[in-house]
C-alpha cells in the first residue's frame, strides 16, 4: 500500500508537503556557542532539531538557526522541566535528548536510524563516554559506559526531578544502545574547579 504523504498546513494557510518525520533531537541552552556546533554537526541524521533557550546572551541561538532548528524560549526552570518542554516540541515518533556539549558518534547515528525503523523497545540505554581536559578520553574512574536513556519513543518518556542529574523514565519495555555519545565535560581542570 503506497504510503500517505502528510500535507501540514502552517498557520499562515500554506501547505508544506512534509515527510514522516522519524527522528527528532531535543537541546536545552543557555550561552552554548563554545559547544553546540559539534552536537549541531553530529544531527545531520535527525529529521527535526528542537532548541529549548533559557536566555543566552552569545551566539548560541543564530547558530541553532543556522543548523534549521526550531528555536524556543523558557525561563530556566530547573533541568527536568526544561527538556521536558523541549520534548513537548518534538514532532518525530523517535525522541533523541542531547546536551549542548555533547555529540553524536557516527556508528550511533546509524543505530539509532536502524532503530527508528525497526526498534521495539520504548525506550533505549546509551553508553555515554566522557572526554575532558584537552579532549582525553576519561577511560578510568568507574565513568564508561555510563548508561543514560536518551532515546525514546515519543509519548513515552519523561524526565523526573532529581537533585542532581535528573533522567528519563519510560512506558515500557528498554533496550541498550551499543555505540556511544560522546560528552565532552570540561577542557582543563581549571575550568573543572
Amino acid at each position: 500500500r503506497r504510503q500517505r504523504q502528510m500535507c501540514i498546513r502552517d498557520s499562515r494557510g500554506g501547505d508544506a508537503v512534509k515527510k514522516k518525520m522519524k527522528i527528532s533531537a531535543a537541546i536545552i541552552t543557555k550561552n552554548s556557542e563554545l559547544t553546540i556546533i559539534r552536537v549541531l554537526d553530529s544531527l545531520s541524521f535527525a529529521d527535526e532539531i528542537v532548541v529549548v533557550d533559557s536566555g543566552s546572551i552569545d551566539a548560541t541561538v543564530s547558530i541553532a538557526k543556522k543548523y534549521g532548528a526550531k528555536i524556543y524560549y523558557k525561563k530556566w526552570q530547573g533541568y527536568a522541566k526544561q527538556k521536558n518542554y523541549a520534548i513537548s516540541k518534538c514532532r518525530g515518533k523517535w525522541i533523541l535528548s542531547v546536551d549542548s556539549d555533547e555529540a553524536v558518534s557516527r556508528e550511533l547515528a546509524a543505530e539509532i536510524v536502524k532503530t527508528a525503523d525497526s526498534g521495539c523497545c520504548a525506550g533505549y540505554f546509551l553508553p555515554i563516554k566522557d572526554y575532558s581536559y584537552g579532549g582525553k578520553w576519561m577511560r578510568f574512574g568507574g565513568l564508561y559506559p555510563n548508561l543514560q536513556l536518551r532515546l525514546f519513543k515519543n509519548g513515552s518518556g519523561i524526565f523526573e526531578e532529581a537533585l542532581v542529574h535528573e533522567c528519563v523514565s519510560v512506558k515500557g519495555k528498554t533496550g541498550v544502545m551499543k555505540h556511544p555519545l560522546f560528552h565532552y565535560t570540561k577542557d582543563s581542570i581549571h575550568s573543572h574547579i
